[in-house]
């Protein structure tokens, strides 16, 4: 699973994330994983075009998160489940 991809806001538009992306890939394939799952806030819209542009397909899957009072530790496990 990737976790994270950020570029700075300078940096946008110039297919960094691509790049990270397609060698992150590279890496996974190296290292015998067979698929590559994103988590992509519905709200990122270049996040999105760039997973369907990169031929990621949405899996239907949910993420729950669950906000603590202020101290407490954060859930940060997603959850996947099966149909």
């Amino acid at each position: 699973m990737v976790y994270h991809v950020a570029v700075a806001a300078e940096c946008r538009g110039l297919g960094l994330a691509r790049v990270l992306m397609e060698h992150a890939e590279q890496h996974l394939a190296r290292a015998g994983a067979r698929r590559v799952y994103l988590m992509i806030s519905g709200a990122n819209t270049a996040g999105l075009a760039l997973a369907a542009y990169e031929g990621f397909l949405p899996e239907n899957d949910i993420a729950f998160v669950k906000e603590l009072e202020s101290g407490a530790p954060r859930a940060r496990t997603p959850v996947r489940l099966s149909a």
